[in-house]
Protein backbone atom coordinates (compact mmCIF):
# COMPACT_ATOMS: atom_id res chain seq x y z
CA UNK A 1 0.00 0.00 0.00
CA UNK A 2 1.67 3.26 -0.61
CA UNK A 3 1.10 6.62 1.12
CA UNK A 4 0.12 9.35 -1.01
CA UNK A 5 1.24 12.71 0.79
CA UNK A 6 -0.38 15.97 -0.16
CA UNK A 7 1.99 18.93 -0.95
CA UNK A 8 -0.39 21.25 -0.05
CA UNK A 9 0.51 23.19 3.35
CA UNK A 10 -2.63 25.28 3.27
CA UNK A 11 -6.10 24.08 2.34
CA UNK A 12 -9.73 25.21 2.65
CA UNK A 13 -13.16 23.97 1.95
CA UNK A 14 -14.25 27.68 1.07
CA UNK A 15 -13.60 27.76 -2.71
CA UNK A 16 -12.62 31.83 -2.76
CA UNK A 17 -10.04 31.09 -0.01
CA UNK A 18 -8.74 28.31 -1.84
CA UNK A 19 -8.52 30.60 -5.18
CA UNK A 20 -6.51 32.76 -3.04
CA UNK A 21 -3.95 30.23 -1.02
CA UNK A 22 -3.44 28.24 -4.58
CA UNK A 23 -2.80 32.23 -6.14
CA UNK A 24 -0.38 33.57 -3.19
CA UNK A 25 1.55 30.12 -4.02
CA UNK A 26 2.15 30.59 -7.25
CA UNK A 27 3.14 34.09 -6.50
CA UNK A 28 5.81 33.50 -3.91
CA UNK A 29 6.73 30.51 -6.38
CA UNK A 30 7.17 32.56 -9.30
CA UNK A 31 8.60 35.46 -7.99
CA UNK A 32 5.41 37.53 -9.34
CA UNK A 33 5.01 40.75 -8.56
CA UNK A 34 0.66 40.15 -8.59
CA UNK A 35 -1.14 37.59 -10.05
CA UNK A 36 -4.72 37.47 -10.76
CA UNK A 37 -7.80 35.26 -11.89
CA UNK A 38 -10.40 37.42 -14.08
CA UNK A 39 -13.25 36.03 -16.14
CA UNK A 40 -14.73 37.01 -19.54
CA UNK A 41 -15.76 40.67 -18.91
CA UNK A 42 -12.13 41.12 -17.06
CA UNK A 43 -13.87 41.12 -13.71
CA UNK A 44 -11.26 40.02 -10.88
CA UNK A 45 -12.51 36.14 -9.53
CA UNK A 46 -9.18 36.27 -6.92
CA UNK A 47 -6.04 37.40 -6.77
CA UNK A 48 -2.82 37.71 -5.01
CA UNK A 49 -0.79 40.66 -4.48
CA UNK A 50 -1.08 44.15 -4.42
CA UNK A 51 -4.88 45.00 -4.95
CA UNK A 52 -4.83 48.11 -7.07
CA UNK A 53 -2.56 46.16 -9.21
CA UNK A 54 -4.40 42.81 -9.32
CA UNK A 55 -7.69 44.63 -10.51
CA UNK A 56 -5.97 46.38 -13.48
CA UNK A 57 -3.91 42.81 -14.13
CA UNK A 58 -7.64 41.52 -14.46
CA UNK A 59 -9.52 44.30 -16.14
CA UNK A 60 -6.05 43.75 -19.07
CA UNK A 61 -6.63 39.90 -18.77
CA UNK A 62 -9.30 39.46 -21.65
CA UNK A 63 -7.78 42.03 -23.82
CA UNK A 64 -4.25 40.46 -23.69
CA UNK A 65 -5.44 36.67 -23.62
CA UNK A 66 -7.50 37.29 -26.96
CA UNK A 67 -4.78 38.66 -28.80
CA UNK A 68 -1.60 37.16 -30.71
CA UNK A 69 0.52 38.25 -27.63
CA UNK A 70 -1.36 35.66 -25.14
CA UNK A 71 1.94 34.68 -23.58
CA UNK A 72 3.19 38.11 -22.59
CA UNK A 73 2.99 42.31 -23.45
CA UNK A 74 6.26 43.83 -22.96
CA UNK A 75 8.73 42.05 -20.46
CA UNK A 76 6.81 41.44 -17.52
CA UNK A 77 2.55 40.88 -18.11
CA UNK A 78 1.79 37.20 -18.74
CA UNK A 79 -1.64 35.54 -19.56
CA UNK A 80 -2.97 32.04 -19.41
CA UNK A 81 -6.58 31.53 -21.26
CA UNK A 82 -8.38 28.87 -19.07
CA UNK A 83 -11.96 27.69 -18.96
CA UNK A 84 -13.78 26.02 -15.75
CA UNK A 85 -17.46 24.87 -15.69
CA UNK A 86 -17.64 26.06 -19.26
CA UNK A 87 -16.49 29.86 -18.35
CA UNK A 88 -13.28 31.00 -20.06
CA UNK A 89 -11.66 32.59 -17.51
CA UNK A 90 -7.85 34.17 -17.96
CA UNK A 91 -4.82 33.98 -15.36
CA UNK A 92 -2.53 36.91 -15.45
CA UNK A 93 0.45 37.78 -13.41
CA UNK A 94 3.24 40.61 -13.96
CA UNK A 95 6.85 40.48 -12.73
CA UNK A 96 8.55 36.87 -11.94
CA UNK A 97 11.35 34.52 -12.41
CA UNK A 98 12.60 31.97 -14.60
CA UNK A 99 10.18 29.93 -13.10
CA UNK A 100 7.12 31.64 -14.10
CA UNK A 101 6.19 29.87 -17.28
CA UNK A 102 6.04 26.83 -15.00
CA UNK A 103 4.49 28.04 -12.80
CA UNK A 104 1.56 29.74 -14.04
CA UNK A 105 0.35 26.41 -15.93
CA UNK A 106 0.79 23.94 -12.84
CA UNK A 107 -1.51 27.19 -10.93
CA UNK A 108 -4.02 27.47 -14.09
CA UNK A 109 -4.41 23.35 -13.09
CA UNK A 110 -4.85 23.72 -10.05
CA UNK A 111 -7.42 26.67 -10.17
CA UNK A 112 -9.34 24.71 -12.43
CA UNK A 113 -9.26 21.63 -10.05
CA UNK A 114 -10.30 24.25 -7.21
CA UNK A 115 -13.47 25.94 -9.48
CA UNK A 116 -14.84 22.25 -10.73
CA UNK A 117 -14.95 20.66 -6.92
CA UNK A 118 -18.14 20.02 -5.95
Amino acid sequence: MKLRLDRRSQRSDDRQLALRFQLEHARKRGGLDAIALADADGLLVASAGEDVLCEELSALAPLVGRSSLAMGVGRSLATRPLCALGEPLFLVSQGGNLARDAVLSESARGLVRILESA
